[in-house]
């Protein structure tokens, strides 16, 4: 073999090694901090709180459902009244990484995500160590300091459990890779692919790529030119005009996703935009410098914390030293100032940060832009450490580096203090509690004394380089295990049984009857193997069933409206809960069973008719009034032809107010009044602390804490003419601000059941979520057809083979024309934007095969 032949062979040997290490480092240390907090898959703890308890694991677990059983369709009726899962599918589930959970059996998903967060993570280590070895082209295994840093930087030790956004990470440094090959060689190939799949794993942070692609391809021009802004411009037309056409074509790519994405996201709660949002306002002050310390943030501080700008002592130092050192041209510190500052900016000003984050305010889980910033200070600390920084700074400069490393972490200390006071002396309290303790101040400091003192040794020995190495491994480590702090981990063995117990509950229902239904769902056995509150939103996921239920950044927002103006639970724009529930919702929602917790058999809804029934085309005028539930539902129940004095207010109520001691904003509210009839009666009102509440001394609290908001609480069957009272704690101005109490009136409710079932839709047993088909009989009374379905944009309707108009009913149930007689109804549902989407897709890829073509060419002629 040739010296040639050995020199790449060991050169090859060399990446392959490299590659590994930047691999395995990170992952050993995750694996070590899960093992010491005996996360599943080295304990007996998951990771089923927050988000991950209450949405990726039904969702990867409907995802696992849909493959193996090869029944997946674009609309789903598990997803509240139904909903288009494209959205969703675009935020949450497509991750190649999801494909693991293939591999695991159903009751083991935590332990799966355990392993997709480890492999992610470690994937990270070696995404970042290909870019720096490729971009600075060298094979020093000290680029596993910076790779293992970006890994493990602050962002991902406060958001690891958040496993849709790891993604975007390991993309982003091949994404800057593919920029410097486009930018270098005009070659664009890695460029579109990384880009592509950044935005199809996940849309959100792969917009956020978008962006920074663009500040990152400018920082190239201008760094390699010293030219004034026009002349530098002229240069690189050419280098720009590729850069914008392969972004554009990128995009029209992703189209297929992206234009049914963004149409159906603008029907969600986050589709109006709050000019108050865009404000130049700053986000945070100079205590935002602690989050460079050694354990900066928890997981107590997940909703509200400043950016988590850590990325490890040893990059801090060596981010400082590229500001001293003078191999560094000046011009080259002046660019970095420059994409610095404006990423910095990105996340201060609120502004640009709202931009940043898709034009809306994240709602907790604050900064997500902010590994954009940590990326680019690893970058800028590798170069630092090219330099041999040891060997060309002087004394002078080794102290002043130093100096200035502690003076930032003192500034973000002092900062604290500062932002309380200027904020107001409430406040003061609050950020005393985020800061934190002293002796991470001082632990930092002294770690950043050691590591500068091996780090500026004039001569690298294997001994300095291992020091730092553990020291650096040690930081990590650390800093991850006590960003776990405050975790509320559940059990994996119970959980695991636990499982079982309620699948079986819902498959002694779903195997039995195949009809259309959805369940109310009042089972929370797995609640007490989840660590934070349960609240059962996406149970019907989990356990593939139809219910009322969702939480999902992709909720559509009309359905969610209407079902709250019904009396339903609504926390806000991402949550519907069946938490509510009354007579009418039942019958309008098709809900047919209720499954209890401990009952060997589910109990059959007596209000149940089926998925559709022929009424009075009268109903499809009515318009909901907002939060009054009462109204809505009388109104409704009258102009679907129920009898009169279906529902009956209560008359003649007492209403008594005494203080309550132990709550001094609160009072002890008393309601005392005669059932108006016999049957279930509700109760609502504002600022209500339903978990008070009680009926004649027995408490009847809700199944889940929802408290001060405005639904409909079930106060039990009473007789007519039973005495009621009525206690609760609410604020003093509840009786001004007025209250719903009524009773439902149990054999007119049967009546109005028994009219509606000799008008059924009698759905056909082929029919599919996407495309629903049966018949039903209309009459010169009841010409519109009622669908439990959402009258979103998608559906196309035709009777009798004739296409019709769709009418939504109540806002947004669907109601079809009828005519008198049998009528064949045929329902269809295409995903809006799709055919628009992909048209611009297969445009795009023609011009992609136009443009590589011309790009060799170009290549050639050069």
């Amino acid at each position: 073999m040739t010296n040639l032949g050995k020199n790449t062979k060991q050169h090859i040997q060399s990446k392959g090694r490299l590659n590994l290490l930047a691999f395995i480092l990170p992952f050993l240390i995750i694996c070590l901090v899960f093992a010491a907090k005996r996360v599943t898959p080295f304990g007996s703890n998951n990771l089923l709180f927050s988000d991950i308890g209450a949405q990726y694991l039904p969702f990867l677990s409907a995802f696992r459902h849909a493959i193996l059983t090869h029944n997946f369709h674009l609309f789903s009726f598990q997803i509240a009244l139904g909903d288009n899962i494209t959205p969703l599918l675009g935020y949450y589930l497509l991750s190649p990484f999801n494909l693991i959970v293939l591999l695991f059996p159903k009751a083991m998903l935590p332990t799966a995500m355990s392993v997709i967060i480890i492999l992610k993570i470690a994937s990270i280590g070696l995404a970042m160590s290909i870019f720096l070895r490729r971009v600075y082209h060298t094979i020093d295994y000290t680029i596993v300091w910076f790779s293992t840093a970006f890994s493990l930087c602050g962002f991902v030790a406060m958001n690891f459990f958040t496993l849709m956004w790891l993604d975007a990470l390991i993309l982003l440094p091949l994404v800057a890779l593919g920029i410097h090959r486009l930018y270098n060689v005009h070659k664009f190939d890695l460029y579109i692919v990384t880009l592509l799949l950044s935005i199809i794993t996940n849309y959100y942070l792969g917009y956020m790529t978008c962006l920074f692609s663009v500040l990152y391809f400018f920082y190239l021009i201008f760094k390699n030119s010293e030219a004034k802004l026009l002349p530098t411009l002229k240069t690189a037309a050419i280098k720009i005009r590729d850069f914008f056409f392969a972004s554009i074509i990128t995009g029209g790519l992703s189209a297929i996703l992206l234009v049914p994405t963004f149409q159906a996201m603008l029907t969600t709660g986050k589709g109006a935009f709050k000019l108050s949002s865009f404000l130049p306002l700053p986000t945070f002050g100079f205590g935002a410098f602690t989050q460079f310390e050694v354990a900066s943030g928890n997981y107590l501080d997940r909703i509200f914390h400043y950016p988590s700008l850590y990325v490890g002592l040893l990059m801090l130092l060596l981010l400082v030293t590229y500001y001293y050192t003078e191999e560094i041209p000046q011009h080259y510190k002046n660019m970095s100032v420059w994409l610095l500052g404006i990423l910095f900016l990105g996340m201060w000003l609120r502004s640009f940060n709202t931009v940043w984050h898709m034009m809306q305010q994240p709602a907790g889980f604050p900064f997500r832009n902010v590994y954009f910033f940590s990326f680019v200070c690893i970058i800028l600390a590798f170069e630092a450490w090219q330099t041999h920084p040891g060997k060309v700074l002087n004394d002078l400069q080794k102290l002043a580096v130093i100096a200035t490393t502690i003076g930032l972490l003192l500034l973000g200390r002092l900062g604290f203090f500062l932002d309380a006071a200027l904020v107001g002396h409430k406040y003061e309290a609050f950020i005393k509690g985020l800061i934190p303790p002293f002796e991470f101040f001082a632990i930092s400091c002294l770690i950043v004394l050691l590591e500068a003192i091996f780090l500026f040794a004039k001569r690298q020995t294997i001994f300095s380089l291992g020091v730092i190495s553990l020291i650096l491994i040690a930081e990590l480590s650390g800093n991850f295990f006590k960003a776990m702090y405050g975790i509320p981990f559940g059990s994996q063995p119970r959980f695991s049984r636990d499982l079982k117990i309620e699948q079986r509950q819902i498959d002694r229902i779903t195997q039995t009857d195949h009809s259309f239904y959805r369940i109310d769902n009042h089972s929370t056995i797995i609640a007490d193997s989840v660590g934070s509150r349960y609240n059962s939103y996406n149970d019907s996921l989990l356990f593939n069933y139809n219910d009322l239920t969702s939480y999902s950044s992709t909720l559509d927002n009309q359905t969610r409206v209407m079902l709250r103006d019904l009396g339903l639970f609504s926390k806000n724009e991402r949550r519907i809960s069946s938490q509510g529930i009354s007579p009418l919702v039942e019958t309008l929602a098709a809900t047919k069973y209720t499954n209890h917790p401990h009952r060997n058999q589910p109990s059959l809804k007596s209000s149940y008719v089926g998925i559709g029934f022929a009424i009075p085309k009268a109903a499809a005028e009515f318009k909901l009034s907002p939060f009054d539930i009462e109204y809505n539902q009388q109104t409704l129940l009258n102009l679907m032809g129920a009898p009169t004095n279906t529902i009956h207010p209560v008359s003649e109520l007492t209403h008594d107010v005494d203080p309550d001691s132990q709550f001094p904003k609160l009072v002890h509210h008393t309601l005392k009044f005669k059932a108006p009839a016999t049957g279930r009666l509700y109760g609502s009102g504002n600022r209500i602390i339903y978990e008070s509440f009680k009926v004649n001394g027995i408490s009847r609290r809700p199944r889940f804490q929802f408290e001060h908001e405005r639904f409909l609480i079930n106060l039990g069957t009473h007789k007519r003419g039973d005495s009621i009272s009525v206690d609760f704690l609410a604020e003093p101005t509840l009786s001004n601000q007025g209250s719903d109490f009524f009773a439902y009136d149990a054999t007119h409710y049967h009546q109005f059941i028994k009219t509606l079932k000799a008008h059924k839709f009698r759905l056909d047993p082929d029919s599919t979520a996407t495309r629903l088909h049966g018949t039903v009989t209309g009459s010169r009374k009841n010409r519109l057809l009622f669908m439990s379905v959402p009258n979103q944009t998608g559906w196309s309707a035709q009777v009798n083979d004739r296409s019709v108009p769709i009418r939504a009913v109540a806002d947004h149930f669907m109601g079809i024309p009828l005519k008198p007689g049998k009528n064949h109804v045929n329902l269809t549902y295409h995903v809006p934007g799709f055919f628009a989407g992909e048209l611009i897709s297969a445009v795009s890829f023609g011009l992609l095969v136009l443009f590589g073509w011309r790009m060799r060419h170009f290549r050639k002629t050069k």
